[in-house]
C-alpha cells in the first residue's frame, strides 16, 4: 500500500512540473474541445520496456478512449521524467516534439542514453495544458542475468588480514537500497556468530558493493559470506540463488598499511615520504652517489611479534641485493641507509619492497619507490643554461621553484620559472591506488612540456602534471615583432583565444590568465606571469606579407558598420584547416594601417566560401587590408594552392 501511495505522489509531482515545461514562446493555436489532463484518458506506450543504453528508438503513443486528441499536433510536446529512489522526479529529456501525429496516435523518437529505472512520459501542449501520461521502464543492460561476477577475498582465500574489506562485483547495476545486513550475512564458522556491525558502500561506476567492518575479524578464524536473493538489480531483478563463499583470517595481526615511512631529505631532515604521513608507500628521487635513508615505524594499531624483523629488497637497483633494517628500540624505528654506487646508470622508478619473514614466506610491510636518475637536462629537450639540476634539489616534496631553459645552437629561446616559496612543488605525489603518477609524468616531460620559439605549453590533461599547475614566469627570447606582441592561449575546448592583443600600447589581459606583461623591444624579449597553465603563444606585429599580391580593388571598399563580416568565394571547395587564424603564416590575414594583426575569426559560408568575422568589439575606424596567401589550399586531393595571392582593402568610418 505504501509503495502504491508513493508512486501516486510521484505521478502528481511529475504532472505538476509538466505544466510549466511546455509553456514556450510560440504562437498558440486553439485545441478545440480537448479534455483536461486525467479526464478519462487511456494511453498506451509501445514499446513500454527498453534496455539501458539503447539506440534511438521510435515509439508510439495510442489513445484508447476513441476520442481524437491530436488535432493540434504542431502544439504537442512530451517530457521524460525519471522516478528517483529519493522520491523526487527529475527531468531526463525535456521538450520532445512528436514526429507524426494522427487521429489517435503520435509517434516520437527518444535519443539513447537513458539509464535503468522507471520513467513517466508526460504529454501536454505548449501553453501548459496537460493531456496525460504513460509509463516507461528501462531495464539495466544484462540485468536479465543479474549475478555476482567476482568477490574479494576470493573463495578459499587464506591468510586474509583481519582488517580486510569485503567486495562484491555485480554483472549489472545494483539497487543500493537492497545492500544491507539483511540481504548480506557474514558468519564466523568457528563460533557460529553472525557479524552484523558493518556498512555497505556502493560503487555505482563499477557495480561493486564494498563492505566495511566496524571491528576487525577474529584471527585464525574462517568466515562465510552470503549474498541472498534480497539483493536486486536497479530494475528490480533479484539474484536467482543465494551466493555463498568462505575465506580464512590470518593467525597474525598484520593489518595493511602497517607502517608509516619517512625519508631523509638533502637538508638532513626526516620527512613523510610522498607528503602523506599515514602512507606505507614512499616516493623519493635519488642519484648515483647519494644515500637512500629510510625509516619505518609501526602504526599505533599494529601488534608485532617479539622477533619481528624487516629487510629491503634492493634488486631493482643492484641485482640480488637485500639489506636488513636496523631496529632502534628507544625510538621504535626500523632504519635503512644505503649508498647508491656511482656507476649505477639505471633511471626511472625502482621498487624497493620492505618485508618480513612470516610463516616462512616474505610478507610486504611497505613499498618505497626510488625514482632513479631523473634529470630533465638529460631528456634531449634542448634544456640548458639555468635549467635546474635535479640532483641538487634538497627536498623533492617541497621544491621552492624550478627553472627550465630551452637553448638552440647556443641561443636562448625560452625560459620557464615554475612555482615559488608560496607555491612549492611536490614531485613525490601518488594517486589513490598508490601509483607514483607525478614521477611518471616527469619522465615524459619531453611529451608533456614544450618550450619553443614564441610558444610554451604543459599538458595538464596528463595525470600527474597537476603538481606543476602553478603560477609561473614565462620569458620568450628572440621574438621577431614590429611592436608589442600579443599572447594567445588554448582554452578547455582546444581553441585558440586571444589574451592580449598585438600592438596594444597598454596591454591588458581580459582572460585573467596573465598577471604581468613586459616587452623588451631592444632585445626582442617578452616576459609574462601566468596564474595557471595552458598553451601560450606569441602573436607578433607583422610587416605586410612579402611577395606579389594582386589587388582586387583600385579603391578601398567601405564597411557598412564596425562589425561587418566579409564573405570570400573561391572557385573550388576550401580546406579550412589551412586558414591557421592566429598565426603569422595564416592563410588569411587582416592587418590595420600599423600592420597590427586583427583578431578576426573565420567560419565556412559554404564549401567554397569563407566568412571573415570582425574582432570582438568590432574594427576601429581606419583602413584595413585582407591578405589571402597562396598557403590556402583547396579541399580536393591533391590539394591545390591559389593561382596567385590576392589582397583587398576596406575602410571603417
Amino acid at each position: 500500500m505504501l509503495n502504491c501511495m508513493k508512486k501516486v505522489v510521484l505521478l502528481i509531482c511529475c504532472l505538476f512540473l509538466l505544466g510549466s515545461v511546455f509553456c514556450v514562446n510560440q504562437v498558440v493555436y486553439g485545441i478545440g474541445g480537448a479534455p483536461a489532463a486525467g479526464a478519462g484518458l487511456q494511453l498506451e506506450l509501445t514499446p513500454s520496456t527498453l534496455t539501458a543504453g539503447y539506440s534511438p528508438t521510435s515509439m508510439l503513443i495510442t489513445n484508447n478512449t476513441g476520442t481524437a486528441l491530436w488535432q493540434a499536433g504542431d502544439r504537442l510536446g512530451l517530457q521524460v521524467m525519471k522516478m528517483t529512489q529519493s522520491g523526487q522526479p527529475t527531468v531526463a529529456i525535456p521538450n520532445i516534439r512528436p514526429e507524426e501525429v494522427l487521429d489517435k496516435t503520435m509517434q516520437f523518437t527518444l535519443a539513447g542514453g537513458l539509464e535503468a529505472g522507471d520513467y513517466i512520459v508526460g504529454i501536454g501542449t505548449q501553453d501548459g495544458m496537460q493531456l496525460g501520461y504513460v509509463m516507461l521502464s528501462i531495464k539495466g543492460a544484462g540485468s536479465e542475468d543479474f549475478a555476482i561476477k567476482t568477490v574479494s577475498p576470493g573463495q578459499g582465500a587464506a591468510q586474509v588480514s583481519r582488517y580486510t574489506t569485503v567486495e562484491i562485483e555485480f554483472s549489472a547495476p545494483a539497487d543500493d537500497n537492497t545492500l544491507n545486513n539483511s540481504s548480506i550475512t557474514i558468519t564466523n564458522q568457528n563460533t557460529g556468530s553472525t557479524v552484523s556491525d558493518f556498512s555497505v558502500n556502493y560503487d555505482a561506476g563499477n557495480y561493486k558493493a564494498i563492505i566495511f567492518l566496524a571491528t576487525p575479524l577474529d584471527m585464525n578464524s574462517s568466515y562465510t559470506v552470503q549474498a541472498g536473493t534480497g539483493v536486486k538489480s536497479l530494475d528490480g531483478i533479484a539474484l536467482k540463488t543465494p551466493f555463498t563463499w568462505s575465506f580464512t583470517i590470518s593467525s597474525e595481526d598484520l593489518p595493511p598499511g602497517l607502517f608509516t615511512i619517512e625519508v631523509k631529505n638533502g637538508h638532513g631532515n626526516w620527512i613523510p615520504a610522498s607528503n602523506l604521513a599515514e602512507s606505507s608507500l614512499g616516493v623519493y628521487y635519488y642519484f648515483p652517489g647519494q644515500s637512500i635513508d629510510l625509516r619505518l615505524k609501526a602504526k599505533a594499531n599494529a601488534t608485532l611479534p617479539p622477533d619481528y624483523s624487516l629487510s629491503a629488497d634492493l634488486s631493482s637497483i643492484i641485482p640480488s641485493l637485500s639489506q636488513p633494517l636496523n631496529y632502534d628500540e628507544a625510538s621504535g624505528y626500523w632504519q635503512l641507509s644505503y649508498r647508491i654506487p656511482a656507476n649505477v646508470s639505471i633511471s626511472g622508478p625502482c621498487e624497493i619492497i620492505i618485508s618480513t619473514q612470516w610463516q616462512g614466506e616474505p610478507f610486504p610491510a611497505a613499498i618505497m619507490m626510488a625514482i632513479m636518475n631523473i634529470n630533465p637536462k638529460d631528456f634531449n629537450m634542448g634544456l640548458a643554461g639555468d635549467t635546474t639540476d635535479w640532483s641538487t634539489i634538497k627536498d623533492f616534496t617541497c621544491i621552492p621553484g624550478l627553472v627550465f631553459e630551452r637553448w638552440d645552437n647556443g641561443m636562448r629561446i625560452a625560459r620557464l620559472e615554475l612555482g615559488d616559496a608560496q607555491h612549492p612543488i611536490n614531485l613525490c605525489g601518488i594517486d589513490d591506488k598508490g601509483n607514483p603518477t607525478t614521477a611518471a609524468a616527469t619522465q615524459e616531460l619531453g611529451k608533456n612540456m614544450e618550450l619553443a620559439y614564441g610558444k610554451m605549453s604543459m599538458d595538464m590533461a596528463v595525470e600527474g602534471m597537476a603538481a606543476m599547475n602553478l603560477p609561473a614566469t614565462i620569458t620568450m627570447h628572440n621574438i621577431q615583432s614590429k611592436g608589442a606582441p600579443g599572447v594567445k592561449y588554448t582554452d578547455s575546448d582546444g581553441l585558440s583565444q586571444v589574451a592580449i592583443r598585438p600592438g596594444d600600447s597598454n596591454p591588458s589581459d581580459l582572460s585573467g590568465k596573465i598577471s604581468d606583461y613586459n616587452w623588451d623591444s631592444a632585445n626582442g624579449t617578452l616576459t609574462i606571469k601566468v596564474n595557471g597553465w595552458s598553451a601560450y603563444e606569441i602573436i607578433p606585429v607583422l610587416d605586410p606579407p612579402s611577395g606579389s599580391f594582386k589587388s582586387r580593388y583600385d579603391t578601398p571598399k567601405t564597411a557598412p558598420n564596425r562589425n561587418h563580416s566579409w564573405t570570400v568565394k573561391f572557385s573550388a571547395p576550401v580546406d579550412f584547416t589551412s586558414l591557421n587564424a592566429l598565426s603569422a603564416d595564416a592563410g588569411i590575414l587582416v592587418l590595420n594601417e600599423a600592420n597590427q594583426q586583427q583578431m578576426v575569426s573565420f567560419a565556412p559560408a559554404g564549401p567554397d566560401c569563407i566568412k571573415i568575422i570582425a574582432p570582438n568589439g568590432g574594427y576601429s575606424p581606419g583602413t584595413y587590408t585582407i591578405y589571402i596567401r597562396d598557403t590556402l589550399r583547396s579541399a580536393a586531393k591533391p590539394a591545390k594552392a591559389l593561382k596567385e595571392p590576392i589582397k583587398f582593402t576596406f575602410t571603417v568610418s
